[in-house]
């Protein structure tokens, strides 16, 4: 797929890009959980003026995900209301972004993810 590189069989590098509607949870990442077990996730939230950028563990345990989300950096006249999540939907991973807001003013993210294989 474009943007994916893979690395020795054993992971993955990935970019993605989401416009995100203000008070609805979407899927901005997903992953096959019997191929992978584990990823980081660089994410970068834009919404008008303000700007949010953290990173993301995970890790799954093929029934349940677990994530800590660390290092946020908000910049802007206040922050983004925003909640990331992950959950296990099938037979993948998901990496989930919520934004809420009062404003109708909807958010970009942008996720660069490295995977390491199960």
């Amino acid at each position: 797929a474009s943007g994916v590189i893979t690395l020795d069989g054993v992971g993955e590098l990935n970019t993605s890009t989401q416009s995100v509607t203000v008070n609805t949870i979407l899927t901005v990442d997903s992953f096959a959980k019997a191929t992978y077990r584990t990823a980081k996730y660089l994410i970068q939230v834009t919404q008008g003026t303000k700007y949010t950028t953290s990173e993301v563990l995970l890790v799954h345990d093929d029934t349940t995900s677990y994530m800590s989300e660390y290092a946020v950096i908000e910049l802007g006249a206040s922050r983004i209301p925003m909640t990331v999540s992950t959950s296990i939907s099938g037979d993948d991973v998901l990496l989930r972004v919520t934004i809420t807001d009062a404003s109708s003013t909807n958010a970009t993210v942008k996720v660069a993810r490295t995977l390491i294989a199960v």
